[in-house]
């Protein structure tokens, strides 16, 4: 798991000094079941049109609950950070944090 963090940031990093006005962050737990990242992913497309650059999802066999880190361009200010949030949560997922990265910050 290790390894995976380290190419992660490594990834998120790359991702917030290339990308005009950097990114947002949004780190979610919901129900460990088939089909609920879908459903969250589908639905802050739906509210935002915004495209997902990066998503690491992660649980552990036999537990209720999952989580994951999802990655936008940060595209329509701290407006859209609201938006992404709210999407989130109305798709069932509960918002453990969420951030916007810009280059001027790295």
């Amino acid at each position: 798991m290790v390894e995976d963090m380290q190419r992660l940031f490594t990834k998120l990093y790359d991702l917030a000094m290339t990308i005009q006005g950097g990114v947002f962050i949004i780190h979610i737990a919901m129900p460990n079941e088939p089909g609920t990242l879908g459903k969250v992913l589908t639905t802050i497309e739906a509210a935002t049109g915004l495209n997902l650059l990066l998503a690491y999802a992660y649980g552990w066999p036999g537990e209720a609950i999952g989580y994951a880190l999802l990655v936008y361009p940060a595209e329509g200010g701290d407006e859209m950070g609201k938006k992404l949030v709210e999407a989130s949560r109305s798709a069932g997922a509960i918002i453990l944090g969420a951030y916007k990265i810009e280059n001027k910050m790295l």
